[in-house]
């Protein structure tokens, strides 16, 4: 072998390992980023939930109080969890990826009822009180879906749920972990 088709080899080595170490870490940063811009829009959701919440029960749910004894009818708008769930269904005409869900393990109403993996999330809550927030992976069926959940001081847990927001839509190969 001439020394010009060593130094070709060893060139073209060299720089296939530079490019493969470069693209590990880029994929690992970039993956690392999306998770933590994730976990972002999860509190901010969340956080908008909890302030349509605060404004049912303080400033709303009085109002609405009278009328409703007025009129004897019970009205959902002044139940907290009704109005930020309901808010939370208008934004996701904006946000398709993302679902919110006070779910609980004896709902008044039957869509917060928990799921399997959710009485686990709910049970996780009840067993560790100091946890205020917790976030991961779980596969359901059709996939494999992120989720961000926070326990609030009346027991209710708040889930934000993402499908495939980190790995690509429709990617189950990927998965994504939030940590």
């Amino acid at each position: 072998m001439k020394l010009l088709f060593k130094f070709n080899l060893v060139l073209i080595l060299v720089f296939g390992t530079g490019i493969g170490v470069a693209g590990y870490i880029s994929h690992n940063f970039l993956e690392q980023s999306a998770r933590e811009e994730v976990l972002q829009q999860t509190r901010l959701m969340m956080g908008a939930a909890g302030g349509m919440r605060t404004y049912t029960s303080q400033q709303l749910s009085p109002l609405l109080q009278a009328h409703q004894a007025r009129i004897k009818t019970f009205l959902p708008q002044t139940v907290p969890a009704f109005s930020a769930t309901e808010v939370f269904n208008y934004l996701r005409g904006s946000y398709p990826d993302y679902t919110y869900k006070e779910a609980t393990l004896n709902p008044t109403n039957l869509r917060d009822r928990a799921v399997d993996w959710e009485s686990d999330v709910i049970e996780d809550f009840r067993s560790h009180a100091d946890t205020k927030e917790s976030s991961g992976e779980r596969s359901v069926p059709g996939g494999q879906i992120a989720i961000s959940g926070a326990s609030d001081c009346r027991a209710a847990v708040l889930f934000r749920v993402s499908q495939h927001t980190c790995s690509g839509a429709g990617s189950n190969d990927q998965p994504v972990w939030l940590e």
